[in-house]
Formats: structure tokens, sequence, C-alpha cells
């Protein structure tokens, strides 16, 4: 099976799809996750600012892909997802989490509760828009103590308002 040189995804290119057309969702898919880290680090500076009274900027630095990787700690809920395409989520418990560091690409995060599902809604307060949802699939986790644990994961998509 072919896979997109972008995601690595697979995909089938037939009459109704070309290449072209799945390498240009990709990077949508791509923009609206930039866009949602983006928002998310500048609530994160606000709310800093607010706290504080001093500007804080947000650290970046290089991960080992050569992508910025933001180093805050933001709280969000994880909700585990039954269904592939993040569509079956809203009826299960939210488990809380708190980001390590965040990219494009990929959140990193620590929690009490073991992280036993592959996929999970992230749902981050919104000052804005009220709430951004991301579909992530977990790569890895690591048990710290009985109650803590580390993971990562993959940022797949942006959920739309009417997924929510």
């Amino acid at each position: 099976m072919e896979r997109s040189k972008r995601s690595g995804f697979p995909y089938t290119a037939g009459p109704d799809r070309s290449v072209k057309e799945i390498e240009s969702r990709q990077e949508e898919i791509d923009f609206r996750i930039s866009q949602a880290i983006q928002e998310i680090c500048r609530n994160y500076g606000s709310a800093c600012r607010r706290f504080t009274g001093r500007s804080l900027r947000t650290l970046e630095i290089l991960n080992r892909r050569g992508e910025d990787r933001n180093e805050i700690m933001v709280p969000f809920y994880l909700y585990p997802v039954s269904g592939k395409d993040g569509d079956d989520w809203r009826d299960s418990p939210p488990m809380l989490a708190v980001t390590r560091d965040l990219s494009v690409r990929g959140i990193g995060f620590r929690c009490d509760l073991p992280v036993k599902d592959p996929r999970f809604v992230a749902e981050f307060d919104n000052v804005r828009d009220g709430m951004i949802r991301m579909l992530l699939e977990v790569c890895w986790v690591k048990k710290q103590s009985p109650h803590e644990y580390l993971a990562g994961g993959r940022l797949l998509r942006v959920l739309d308002y009417q997924e929510h």
C-alpha cells in the first residue's frame, strides 16, 4: 500500500481522489493543527501574564525531528476514543493531564492514571471560542511511579465544531 510522503498514512489514489488532493488535505490538517497549537500557547502566555504581571515567552526548543516544540504546562482533558475517526468519545469519562510540550506534530504529557487506549480526544480550554479539541494517537507511555505516567502522542487532526 502506498503511503503519503508527508504523514506516512496509507492512502489509495483512485478516480475520485488524486495524490495531489490527498496531500492538499494533509496540508489543511497541518494548518489547522498549527493554528490550534498557537492558540493554546497564546492562552497560556495570557494566563501567565495575568497571574505574574510579566510578559512570558513560551520556550521553543528543537526536538530530534527538527520541529519547534513549546515547553509549557497546560492542563487538558483526555477522552478515550472507541471509533477510528474520533467520532465516538462523548460518553467516555475524561482523564486529566498536563502538557510537558506541544508541537504541530504532537503532545508530550503527564497524567495520574495509566494511558491504556490508543486514541484520545485532547480537549483544551480556549478563552475565545470555548474548547479546542484534537484527535491524539498515543505513541508511547512510560510509568514513572504508581500514580505518575509520562506519555506522548501524535496529533492527527483538529475536530470540527460539529464533532464536538
